[in-house]
């Protein structure tokens, strides 16, 4: 028999280990700093989308403009992300307000999981943009959010988002 503080001693050691990423913290949720760099990506890649279009501001005026940019944007903003998640952990302007993605081994995350990610992100988070929908999933994901410490699809996915310490600098 293994006596017991062996026997927990073990146990710690197969537990994961924290990743050592310095000025890196996961204290708390920080919905509002993953909300506002959610929408700078957005207008990135609304710009973007803007940009292959040629930059018509005519076409802004189209009735057509909404549905089309909502649909493109977000099938152009999915892949984007995905690529930018499992390659860096974080998109530009997550990194501008110091979020990454990882796993809990503290990896950047798999190219799929990345992709599952981005579409939970867009569908369940975000109600593919479409008015009143997106109320209600910013409304619950906030919730979801400050309930548990953690977005329910990086819950399921077992990825972690961590915050940098927030400074002046940061700020600026």
């Amino acid at each position: 028999p293994v006596p017991p503080s062996e026997h927990s001693k073990r146990q710690e050691d197969r537990r994961p280990q924290e990743p050592t990423n310095m000025g890196s913290r996961r204290s708390s949720s920080h919905p509002w700093r993953r909300y506002f760099a959610r929408y700078l990506d957005n207008s990135i890649y609304a710009t973007l989308l803007f940009t292959i279009m040629g930059g018509d501001w005519r076409a802004i005026n189209s009735e057509s403009f909404g549905l089309y940019t909502l649909l493109i944007g977000a099938a152009l903003a999915v892949p984007i992300e995905t690529v930018l998640l499992a390659t860096f952990g974080t998109t530009a302007a997550k990194f501008l307000f110091g979020i990454s993605v990882s796993r809990t081994d503290g990896r950047d995350p798999s190219l799929v999981e990345s992709c599952i990610r981005s579409l939970n992100v867009w569908v369940r988070g975000l109600g593919l943009g479409i008015p009143i929908v997106v109320m209600f999933c910013n409304y619950y994901s906030y919730r979801d959010l400050k309930t548990h410490g953690e977005s329910d699809w990086d819950r399921n996915l077992g990825l972690r988002v961590t915050h940098r310490t927030w400074n002046a600098g940061r700020v600026v």
